[in-house]
């Protein structure tokens, strides 16, 4: 019986409440929300696979500007399998945001590498030789179906060579649990995204929060003026 315990303790996909306490010097990341930041015990994880489930195009790589932009080595960003291109204007506008100096050139921005591979083997298979070639300081792939043995030698990879991985699926699939660093799911909430901690190394799970992208255009002026009269009765006059 005592055995059967035993082996049971070493299974991967097993978390205990008791783990968070052995986990309190994990290295985290700046998500550059406070709010996520409260609910991820600091920010994300500086290493490891963290799992994203998310819907396409409701801004679901803009979470991770303040992740993007922290490259304080120099090294390599990889997207692989992108579901669309990857713009250099897009990624320079992102980073300034996080990071804006007058002094920054082009020569500045961290090299970035776009891999689109002709399978799904082929799409893990240049995953795990980014994390371990220790020359990315960030890799973001989009793979669906991903299975725990798969996400086990991702999570091993990265956590073993210092590196981020950020690993895209639709929300749409069956969520099922991976051994993963992070495990969070992303939907439209106003103007900005609701996200939800399904499990958080170190942390609980559980956990809501939303949060607004300030450079995403709102109609809160329009809003503003029309519950104006005195700027409705201005323009009245002005229009005759």
């Amino acid at each position: 019986m005592t055995q059967s315990i035993s082996l049971l303790h070493q299974h991967p996909q097993l978390w205990r409440a008791s783990d968070a306490f052995s986990h309190h010097t994990i290295a985290r990341v700046d998500t550059g929300y406070p709010d996520l930041n409260s609910i991820l015990a600091g920010g994300f994880p500086a290493s490891g696979l963290v799992r994203v489930r998310s819907r396409g195009a409701i801004g679901e790589v803009s979470v991770f500007r303040h992740l993007i932009a922290h490259n304080p080595q120099q090294k390599l960003l990889a997207f692989i399998n992108p579901p669309g291109k990857i713009h250099q204007n897009w990624l320079s506008e992102m980073q300034a945001s996080v990071n804006p100096s007058p002094e920054t050139t082009e020569s500045d921005s961290p090299t970035t590498q776009v891999i689109y591979p002709q399978s799904s083997e082929h799409c893990l298979w240049a995953t795990e030789q980014c994390l371990k070639s220790q020359a990315c300081y960030l890799v973001i792939v989009w793979q669906q179906g991903i299975d725990a043995k798969q996400a086990r030698r991702l999570q091993v990879a990265a956590a073993q060579h210092n590196t981020l991985c950020l690993l895209y699926e639709s929300s749409a699939r069956a969520l099922c649990a991976l051994p993963v660093a992070l495990d969070i799911e992303l939907a439209p909430s106003g103007p900005g995204l609701r996200v939800t901690v399904h499990k958080n190394t170190g942390s609980w799970a559980g956990r809501q929060v939303c949060i607004e992208f300030t450079h995403t255009p709102t109609n809160h002026a329009i809003y503003r003026a029309m519950n104006n009269s005195a700027a409705l009765q201005a323009l009245a006059e002005q229009v005759g």
